[in-house]
């Protein structure tokens, strides 16, 4: 998505928000990695999502590292919220105390819905469903079969499928994808 809107508007930075459900189940080396990186949590700003607008904080997703390359970017920015308001907003006081949260990731309040939106230059994109972690094995097994046409070497998927189909194709399984607008 982040190709996607950059390509129609030339912007050279992106905000990416992911929304996730804090009632999915995830496993120990996921629920490590997101207390890790609440331990770079960075500032808040307001993100549309599919149902409406929400509060995002910065958390070091790879995409601000790798789209800055693979897209020629000045600059993206990437943001967390979870589906439970209040638990959003306790983010900031949850990074200071991470460490002692591991007993709460057995815990699971909320939903299984996600939605990730990309905005740049007045354009948004969004992909959103239930299940974030089926959608993640979806675009795996997608670009697996896709291995026999794609360039050899090592490449990130923005650079080598054309996202408007691919989304597209991923949303047939059950997901909805809103394409820039």
């Amino acid at each position: 998505m982040a190709r996607q809107v950059v390509e129609a508007t030339g912007a050279r930075e992106v905000e990416i928000g992911v929304l996730l459900g804090a009632g999915e189940r995830h496993g120990p080396a996921a629920l490590e990695w997101t207390l890790d990186g609440l331990g770079e949590l960075g500032p808040a700003w307001r993100m549309p999502f599919p149902g409406g607008e929400r509060t995002v904080h910065g958390f070091p997703f790879s995409d601000q590292h790798t789209l800055p390359a693979t897209l020629r970017l000045d600059r993206v920015r990437t943001g967390l919220a979870l589906d439970s308001r209040l638990l959003t907003a306790l983010l900031p006081a949850a990074a200071r105390v991470r460490h002692r949260l591991r007993p709460l990731t057995k815990v699971h309040v909320g939903s299984d819905r996600f939605a990730v939106t990309v905005r740049t230059g007045g354009v948004t994109a969004s992909f959103s469903g239930r299940r974030q972690s089926r959608a993640t094995g979806v675009v795996a097994a997608l670009l697996v079969q896709r291995l026999p046409e794609l360039p050899e070497g090592v490449w990130h998927v923005e650079q080598v499928v054309a996202p408007g189909p691919f989304l597209a194709e991923v949303a047939d399984h059950g997901f909805a994808y809103d394409a820039p607008r």
